[in-house]
């Protein structure tokens, strides 16, 4: 499904979806159902029970999530499904280099800055003294630099103007192929289940 025009349907394949620092080390890893490519915009489902992998060792969020890539685009938005009310419940927002993506595996440079979006459009940016730090010590290039802030500038005037990509609420509503790649269609435990039959452990070290 594409937003803004239609697309055909494209068969649900599962995609390596990577962060990784500058210097190349994996910050963060899970494995994600690809729904669809539309106007530039990648989907991808990761379902309740999903094991992500952290330079903290393995992490299973209580949570669901929808991301949203753009192959241009300097951050993603991440709608993030509450296991309690299975309902968006706010939305993740990494700022980012544009993504590599070779339909197998998707892989961002993360720029440590983040910006989580509530219902209301409130929003609170996160980690910038972290991104100040990495800039100097693993040697962002200028254009990352310049790229980050830039993107992180449109994204908040988005939010308060209430324009571009936050026009509607569209990211705090599922479709209906997203409600069913989470399993919103089936009672919780049977739809936690069902994403570690279909998805497993992975490790970051592939």
């Amino acid at each position: 499904m594409c937003w803004l025009s239609p697309c055909p349907p494209m068969l649900t394949r599962l995609v390596d979806v990577r962060f990784v620092r500058y210097d190349g080390v994996v910050k963060r890893q899970v494995v994600a159902s690809l729904l669809g490519e539309c106007g530039g915009e990648i989907r991808l489902a990761v379902p309740f029970g999903s094991r992500f992998h952290t330079l903290r060792g393995p992490w299973t969020p209580p949570t669901a999530a929808i991301y949203h890539f753009w192959r241009e685009g300097w951050h993603n938005v991440c709608t993030i499904v509450s296991a309690k009310t299975r309902r968006p419940a706010f939305l993740y927002c990494d700022i980012h280099a544009p993504p590599d993506f070779d339909e197998e595996r998707l892989t961002v440079i993360d720029l440590d800055l983040d910006v989580i979006v509530y219902p209301d459009r409130s929003f609170r940016i996160q980690d910038e003294e972290e991104f100040a730090a990495n800039s100097i010590a693993l040697g962002y290039p200028e254009a990352f630099v310049r790229g980050a802030r830039a993107a992180l500038a449109s994204l908040t005037e988005s939010l308060r103007a209430g324009r571009g990509l936050f026009t509607t609420d569209r990211f705090f509503s599922l479709a209906p192929d997203e409600a069913a790649a989470l399993g919103l269609d089936l009672p919780p435990p049977v739809a936690e289940e069902r994403a570690r039959e279909k998805f497993g452990p992975t490790r970051a070290s592939d």
